[in-house]
């Protein structure tokens, strides 16, 4: 939806003459162990530009905090001269993150905080997956959405190499379904768990096989929402049996 409620029209209608993707990373050496750094920026000609940086620190053993913040702006036209056809609207979108952890040799425990701005909404194209921020959780996405709070502790173990369990439970704040300029896909408030299991097997011939068995699971308690707002954003518990080969 564009910012009136219309159907967006960017489709098949976005001009832009490439892509152009910037890294640094930095760790810390010897004198200054568990601090590292890093910063992207994507650039899209004529449509955006996202810059995008972190920072992990140790306060003390096993103990970690982190930052992020990230800042996108129109670029030329927005893909298209004509507004209703653009794919980013003339806004300045930013966001902050922050997390802390704990982790050990097997476990890893944290509390992940995301809040987006409201001068717009939050736009990455989702051709490229899903965004990786502290808060970001499997089937979750944040992507079309500003004024904006996501909430998520997780806890991992690593049973060996070869086999890892992770949990996590969340809860987000949304703009009303009829906020269009903050809300792009209609995402509604709601609390999410999720479990998931990997696992590779250890015979040689299976090397890059792994399976996965992820269950997701979201509630929006209080809220009375229409069916079709609650069609695949909540309200749901969806099982994954995955299989994936690496080579």
């Amino acid at each position: 939806m564009d910012a009136q409620g219309n159907p967006s029209g960017y489709p098949h209608h976005t001009s832009t003459k490439g892509v152009a993707v910037t890294g640094l990373q930095v760790n810390s050496d010897a004198a200054q162990p568990g601090i590292h750094a890093e910063v992207w920026n994507y650039w899209i000609e004529n449509v955006a530009n996202t810059s995008y940086g972190r920072t992990t620190i140790e306060l003390a053993p096993q103990v970690k905090a982190g930052i992020e913040g990230l800042y996108q702006v129109q670029a030329g036209n927005g893909g298209n001269p004509e507004e209703a056809l653009a794919y980013f609207p003339d806004q300045h979108q930013w966001l902050v993150g922050s997390q802390l952890a704990y982790e050990t040799g097997t476990w890893n425990v944290s509390l992940n905080y995301l809040h987006i701005g409201g001068e717009g909404h939050f736009l990455f194209p989702r051709e490229w997956g899903r965004e990786q921020f502290f808060a970001t959780i499997s089937r979750g996405r944040m992507e079309g959405t500003g004024k904006s709070d996501l909430l998520v502790a997780k806890v991992k173990k690593h049973w060996s190499d070869r086999l890892s369990v992770e949990a996590a439970a969340s809860k987000s704040w949304m703009p009303g379904l009829d906020n269009y300029t903050h809300n792009k896909y209609g995402a509604v408030p709601y609390i999410g768990w999720l479990a998931d299991l990997n696992y590779s097997p250890a015979k040689p011939v299976l090397k890059g096989l792994n399976f996965r068995l992820l269950y997701v699971g979201r509630t929006s308690p209080g809220t009375d929402l229409p069916l079709k707002a609650m069609y695949y954003t909540t309200n749901f518990h969806n099982l994954s049996f995955i299989t994936q080969l690496n080579f």
